[in-house]
């Protein structure tokens, strides 16, 4: 009832007062984290799908790197989400650029490797397909 969804959500959620902006910051803040959310969980997903159908020890590893960095990602915008939510609710805003670079730099090397491991599968199926 009434007082069970009362409680829940005390537990569950932050009241501040809504003035100038504060409901509009805090809305941004919570969808740039299910951004974050939706790409680390599609990170995992493509690393569980290498491993499954990219052949031999090349797919294990791609995957391997594509699901860690899924999980690093993961990590990284819950942790980003609770700093700006706590800048926001003192007045303030933490600029990410730090962050940014490192997810910037291993999301290249990710694309880097994925465009290595392509290579690699796509020489291996055309030199089997020659000596059939």
């Amino acid at each position: 009832g009434a007082g069970h969804r009362a409680m829940l959500l005390k537990h569950t959620s932050t009241l501040v007062p809504n003035t100038n902006s504060t409901a509009r910051d805090h809305l941004a803040n919570e969808r740039t984290f299910l951004a974050w959310l939706r790409t680390a969980i599609s990170m995992l997903a493509l690393g569980l799908a290498m491993a499954k159908f990219a052949p031999g020890p090349t797919g294990a590893v791609g995957g391997m790197l594509l699901v860690a960095f899924g999980s690093l990602l993961l990590a990284y915008s819950g942790w980003r989400y609770f700093r700006v939510m706590d800048a926001l609710s003192n007045g303030q805003f933490a600029i990410s650029t730090g962050g940014v670079l490192v997810v910037l730099c291993i999301a290249s090397c990710v694309a880097v490797g994925c465009i290595a491991v392509m290579f690699f599968v796509v020489s291996r199926r055309s030199s089997a397909s020659m000596t059939m």
